[in-house]
């Protein structure tokens, strides 16, 4: 089990990636439902601010418990280029600053901060993550703020390609991290703007489990409270695994023992998009094999927080 499958798979549990469906669980009853779409005023930019942190402890027969803590910060600029006809609009994200911080249980603290010009050491790492800031991404979004489509990401696959030493980087700033994130400022609402408080709704991602096979990750929605133009969104989610599809690891046998997802959003009815995120996910792991056993935990913390002031 390795730190890059790990890494991929904290991401995809956070940010609950490409949604393939939404489908109502339970309604609420006779309460006024309200709009929880977004709002694509074309005057209206915002900054924000993502912060991850994963811990994860592998523990395997013969080689003893090793830890590893990563830390990103990452700042998101998006603008509104036009509305569409439709209801939709073309959005574009910029990423303005990236700050990593890694403490391998082995090797020596590797980091990087783009607003201190500072990588240690220097190498394909930061020269792949200095060629992230300011590229212009542009998300092609419907009316409930569900990406269709997205655009400039040649530029992104070219720079993957030159920088390849740096893959284990890739799957948390890639296209789906984008689309994912573009989603989570403008989609809340889950493909329908229209929600009763109390209601829950469900939402289905796709997630590629290391050593388990494909399946989704499944989050439960629920408006928890209302306040003026702040609309309080609490959820739980979890992953089903695909009995049926290949692991990742040939011959192998490995269980999710145990899995705590919870999140937080708060939803700003006036601007019509994202004002804070949280979540914590908690997932543990148990490996069989011809040659050993071993046990993997990882941890992740994720917040996305509305820079500019609120009104």
């Amino acid at each position: 089990m390795n730190v890059c499958i790990w890494g991929a798979i904290g991401l995809l549990l956070v940010t609950g990636h490409t949604a393939l469906a939404s489908t109502q669980s339970e309604t609420a009853g006779p309460e006024a439902a309200i709009d929880i779409g977004p709002d694509f005023d074309a005057a209206e930019s915002s900054e924000f601010e993502h912060v991850m942190r994963i811990e994860q402890m592998q523990r395997a027969e013969f080689a003893g418990e090793h830890t590893l803590t990563a830390d990103m910060t990452r700042r998101i600029a998006v603008r509104t280029l036009e509305t569409l006809d439709d209801g939709g609009a073309r959005v574009e994200l910029r990423l303005t600053a990236i700050a990593l911080r890694v403490l391998p249980p082995l090797d020596e603290i590797w980091e990087y901060d783009s607003e201190r010009e500072m990588g240690n050491p220097v190498g394909s790492r930061s020269r792949f993550l200095e060629g992230l800031l300011d590229l212009p991404l542009v998300m092609v979004m419907d009316s409930a703020g569900q990406v269709v489509n997205s655009e400039g990401f040649d530029a992104v696959e070219r720079l993957m390609q030159r920088e390849r030493a740096a893959r284990d980087l890739f799957p948390i700033l890639n296209r789906e991290w984008f689309e994912g994130t573009a989603q989570e400022i403008f989609g809340i609402c889950g493909g329908q703007r229209l929600r009763e408080p109390g209601e829950g709704w469900k939402k289905r991602s796709a997630t590629r489990a290391g050593g388990l096979g494909d399946g989704d990750t499944i989050v439960l929605h629920r408006i928890e409270s209302v306040e003026n133009d702040r609309v309080v969104i609490t959820g739980t989610g979890e992953i089903e695994v695909d009995p049926d599809a290949p692991p990742l690891i040939a011959g192998s046998e490995t269980e999710i023992s145990r899995q705590d997802m919870e999140f937080k959003v708060v939803w700003d009815r006036r601007l019509g998009r994202l004002e804070r995120y949280e979540t914590v996910q908690e997932v543990v792991l148990s490996h069989g094999g011809e040659w050993m056993e071993a046990v993997a935990r990882l941890k992740t913390e994720v917040t996305m927080t509305r820079l500019d002031p609120a009104p």
